[in-house]
This record gives structure tokens, C-alpha cells and sequence, in this order.
């Protein structure tokens, strides 16, 4: 672990002596924020966070020692950040275990540089469910970038948007923080299927709005997930055999499809 004290660039409500805890009717909710050379989008992210109408909020911001500016916008917003730490790390889930670390939150949620909240109740609606007998609340995604839809999530499907999970932080003692290595791209999907089996719900109105551009279709992206499906049983080997021989001809099919739904419009 790693210790936070000898860190020299941080900052935050947090150093200067405020200290946020849960309280009664009203949990303490760690947002955190990974960012590297961000200073495009963070400026929303921040905005996002600082204006939701949710008022016991922790908010953390992980840098993984960006050199683009992204520090004076950090710097700028301060008084909205109870934490905030910049050094070089070995990628996003490194950061986010980071934040993990950090979080004194009871529930946590992942709104990373150029993620937004839905809107400013979206955190107060959500939290609103934490009373129940739940450990994971999540909704569907609104999607922006390349084109603007609603992505329809569903836990038993394992089709999780990560902005918009709100949930438990002790499921980390349990199942672990997300797993840190050259090359893994899916760390948030072997967490989600190691917590399936635990209390879900999905909330009715739509939690985070994400850039689709951010979005990972690496080849090498598809092929993890089919080997986590294969580990937790969630496709047969046929199936996977198939989805990797058409694997090759997705994007020219999904060409085809995108430019047949448009003409029939």
C-alpha cells in the first residue's frame, strides 16, 4: 500500500483537517475521479461532481502524474476535492485501487475525466435505494461521442457501465480490488462476475452520461471477456468458438447494419 504521507504532490480539503464520515439516514459517498493528462475534459467532470444536490459527498481525484495542465484545473477546483494525489501509476485500475485505498465512503462510484453525472439529482435519486436490502445499484448509460443513444444495462448480462454502478465499498474485501497488469483491459468486468451473486438493483432513471470515444473495441479486449465467460460459465466453448470466427467480420457487419437502419428511417 502505498503511503500517502510521503506523496508530495496532493492536496484537498482532507490535508487541511476536513473530514467527512457517514451519518445517520445519509451514507457517505466516495466519488473518484482517474485522470491522465485530462485537461480537455476534466474541467465537466469536476463541475459535475461539485453541483450534485447529494450533500455528503467524498470526492477523490487520482492523477497519474499528468503533464498537460491537468494539475492547474485540479488546483483550480480545490475546494470541491476532499483529496487529490498526482504521481505516476501503472494505468487505470492502478489508479482507481488508488482511490479505493483513499475512499472513506461507505458506497463508491467511478466518474473518470470526461464522465458526468445525468443530471444534478442523479447521485441524491440514487442513493436514495441505499436503505434496501442492496449492495449494487445501477442504471442504464447515455452514451455521447461518436453518436448519442441510451445503452441499456443489464447486471445478469453482465452489460455494466461502470459510471453507473454505485455500490458497497466492503465488497473489496471480498473480492479484491481490480486486477493491475500490462495489457488487462477488463479488470471492471472480472469484478462485476465476482460479485454476481451478490444483492443488485437497477435504478429508473439513467445515472452517467459517458464519451463512447473512450470506449475500448480492441481485439484483444474481446478476447479477455470471452475468457472470463469461459472461467465463470457464461458461454459454452461452441459459442465462443463462434463469436471469435466472426469476430473478423463485426465492424464491416455492424457498417452494413448501421447504414440499413438509416436508410430505412
Amino acid at each position: 500500500m502505498i503511503d500517502y504521507a510521503r506523496v508530495k504532490s496532493k492536496g484537498g480539503a482532507r490535508p487541511r483537517g476536513v473530514l467527512r464520515e457517514s451519518l445517520p439516514n445519509k451514507p457517505l459517498v466516495s466519488v473518484i475521479t482517474a485522470v491522465l493528462n485530462g485537461k480537455s475534459c476534466l474541467d465537466q467532470t469536476v463541475q459535475s461532481v461539485a453541483h450534485q444536490t447529494y450533500d455528503n459527498v467524498e470526492y477523490l481525484v487520482i492523477d497519474g502524474g499528468s503533464q498537460d495542465g491537468t494539475l492547474d484545473i485540479i488546483q483550480k477546483y480545490e475546494e470541491f476535492v476532499d483529496f487529490w494525489v498526482s504521481e505516476p501509476d501503472r494505468g487505470i485500475y492502478d489508479a482507481m485501487n488508488k482511490g479505493i485505498d483513499l475512499a472513506s465512503g461507505e458506497w463508491l462510484i467511478f466518474m473518470n475525466a470526461g464522465d458526468v453525472f445525468f443530471d444534478e439529482q442523479a447521485l441524491e435519486k440514487t442513493i436514495g435505494y441505499a436503505a434496501e436490502n442492496v449492495d449494487l445499484l445501477y442504471s442504464n448509460t447515455w452514451f455521447h461521442g461518436t453518436r448519442s443513444r441510451l445503452f441499456i444495462c443489464d447486471h445478469v448480462r453482465m452489460r455494466i457501465i461502470h459510471q453507473s454502478l454505485l455500490y458497497r465499498k466492503q465488497l473489496h474485501e471480498e473480492a479484491g480490488k481490480y486486477l493491475v497488469g500490462a495489457g488487462v483491459t477488463i479488470s471492471d468486468y472480472i469484478f462485476f462476475n465476482l460479485v454476481a451473486h451478490k444483492r443488485w438493483k437497477k435504478v429508473d432513471h439513467v445515472i452517467a452520461k459517458c464519451d463512447d470515444r473512450g470506449m475500448s473495441s480492441r481485439s484483444w479486449t474481446l478476447y479477455q471477456k470471452l475468457a472470463v465467460d469461459l472461467i465463470f460459465q457464461l458461454r459454452g466453448r461452441l459459442q465462443v468458438s463462434a463469436l471469435l470466427a466472426l469476430y473478423p467480420f463485426y465492424k464491416t457487419l455492424k457498417r452494413l447494419w448501421l447504414s440499413f437502419t438509416r436508410f430505412g428511417r
